[in-house]
């Protein structure tokens, strides 16, 4: 809870600034369930492993976000130990976000070239 300002920022200069109240928080992340997956190594060269706990009969996503939004990478059919190929992206700072069956949890990675 607390105000917050954003400030959105175009490629012209222009820009808007907000101030957001957000009065409660409505949900957090479920701590044990955020233990129970590890993203290595990190940061990448290309290739990462995606390491999760008790995975087997759950639903399960695995996307990788650029920070400007783009969603680069998809992939549905994973298992307890999975290899993401990233080697096509460039260098920079990327978000993976996890889903098992509708909890999502998110990890930052960096690929380093």
């Amino acid at each position: 809870a607390g105000t917050y300002t954003l400030i959105v920022t175009d490629a012209l200069g222009c820009s808007f600034t907000e101030d957001i109240e957000v009065e409660q928080v409505t949900s957090t992340i479920d701590s044990d369930f955020d233990r129970q997956i590890e993203v290595f190594p990190n940061p990448t060269s290309g290739t990462v492993t995606l390491q999760i706990e008790g995975l087997n009969g759950h639903d399960a996503l695995v996307e990788v976000w650029s920070m400007d939004g783009r969603n680069l990478y998809n992939m549905q059919q994973i298992s307890a130990t999975t290899q993401l190929d990233l080697s096509d992206l460039p260098g920079g700072v990327y978000v993976i976000k996890i889903r098992i069956d509708q909890q999502w949890t998110t990890r930052k990675l960096t690929i380093s070239k």
